[in-house]
């Protein structure tokens, strides 16, 4: 069997239950890991990673224009290297703009863009139903053929699916709260013969809890919360991770409103066990927790992290300086 998952890319195969692709008869145009996602909402096996450098060094090797998506929560420095890396014409897109905050310019993020990663190339910003913002952008540039591609998570299906139900009667891609739920290049044939690929969500260092990465996807406007803490105080996100500081301050944290941050001290040990680290934070200061949120930081402090590794975090200069 040859034929390709059409919601998530994957060679199709009817002889291992166990392995990706499987379907149950050879009629099926989605796996059985798909059919589950979509009918079920079943995400047990929607966790799998892929090779980013390989499907970097894939694009590459194509000739066409790719929309680079990362959203609002995950604009760190290891997400936008990934970008620096494809050689082929590109566009940073900016997605999820839905949940940006109303406080915070569009403008000065941009600018931000430009002057802290040197991001040369067209910016745009775009939410799961503003497909027309693409269509802009492609038909004024008369771009094609077009590969849809950016950090897991992103939101590049949704707005692809969101795509395929204005302009076709095709299939849906399928998307999830999960990671790299596309294992494949999908063609996308539109009526004006634009060619759109999707292509596998890059892999960056993302938080290893399930939970915590199920929780964290945002959907609606993100509500910034301050968070005054005195010195040596702790906060636990989702009983996964905790944050001790060395100073008295506050930040204000960007994330979604299902995770449960708590503010606990020294008599409560949870994740203490952990292996830990430690970062200075200058002021005005971004910490990014890659897959989760991030705080805003206005005053230096000494930040103890527990539960996670040092590569699931990222410090920058702030959209503010």
């Amino acid at each position: 069997m040859t034929k390709k998952c059409i919601g998530c890319g994957v060679t199709l195969q009817s002889k291992e239950e166990k392995k990706l692709g499987y379907v149950k008869d050879e009629t099926m145009e989605y796996c059985m890991r798909c059919y589950r996602m979509i009918h079920y909402r079943d995400f047990e096996n929607a966790f799998v990673t892929k090779d980013t450098t390989n499907i970097i060094q894939k694009i590459n090797k194509k000739k066409g224009t790719v929309f680079y998506f990362v959203d609002f929560l995950n604009l760190h420095e290891e997400a936008i290297s990934f970008y620096q890396q494809i050689t082929i014409p590109k566009v940073f897109v900016v997605s999820k703009v839905d949940c940006i905050p109303k406080s915070i310019s569009l403008l000065k993020i941009k600018t931000w863009l430009k002057q802290n990663y040197h991001i040369q190339e067209s910016i745009i910003f775009v939410h799961e139903k503003s497909s027309r913002r693409i269509q802009k952008e492609i038909q004024e540039r008369k771009l094609n053929p077009i590969f849809f591609v950016g950090i897991t998570n992103a939101g590049k299906s949704s707005l692809l699916n969101q795509m395929i139900k204005e302009e076709t009667n095709k299939k849906l891609l399928t998307v999830s709260e999960m990671p790299n739920t596309t294992l494949d290049f999908i063609k996308i044939e539109f009526p004006n013969q634009v060619k759109i690929y999707d292509t596998p969500g890059l892999w960056y260092h993302l938080v290893e809890e399930k939970e915590v990465l199920f929780l964290s996807n945002v959907k609606k406007e993100i509500k910034p919360k301050n968070i005054p803490f005195k010195k040596e105080a702790n906060l636990l996100i989702q009983n996964k991770i905790r944050l001790s500081f060395e100073e008295e301050g506050s930040f204000v944290w960007y994330g979604s409103e299902n995770l449960n941050i708590e503010k606990v001290y020294a008599k409560n040990q949870l994740l203490l066990e952990k292996k830990s680290f430690s970062l200075l934070i200058e002021e005005q200061s971004f910490l990014f927790i890659k897959g989760v949120g991030f705080g805003y930081f206005k005053k230096k402090n000494t930040v103890t992290i527990y539960g996670i590794k040092k590569e699931n975090v990222s410090l920058s200069h702030s959209f503010w300086r």
